[in-house]
């Protein structure tokens, strides 16, 4: 397997190594080669006895739509639709509103 690792050098002159998609498994050491060493140990010794697995799990219950999705596009052929929005930011410009759509 491959993984991303951050290597930061830290206050103390040595080096940090982070494996990114499990930041819990870092290490310090005095080399940057050193670091990759002990945390590529790490890591082998983390998966010796454990395994990646990709596991589905099912929704517990139906996502409820959203109330005012049946309205969505319900005007889409309406052929004053848009003289309709006119008419409304024009109204919303002469109440002086800034919100116009």
């Amino acid at each position: 397997m491959t993984y991303r690792i951050l290597v930061e050098k830290n206050r103390a002159g040595g080096f940090q190594a982070t494996a990114l998609d499990l930041p819990e498994i870092r290490v310090v050491a005095g080399s940057r080669e050193q670091a990759l060493a002990e945390l590529r140990a790490t890591l082998a010794e983390r998966f010796s006895t454990a395994e990646i697995v990709e596991l589905e799990i099912p929704q517990a219950s139906p996502q409820k739509e959203h109330s005012w999705k049946r309205f969505a596009g319900v005007f889409e052929d309406e052929p004053l639709f848009d003289e309709v929005q006119e008419a409304i930011e024009a109204d919303r410009r002469a109440d002086g509103e800034d919100n116009a759509v």
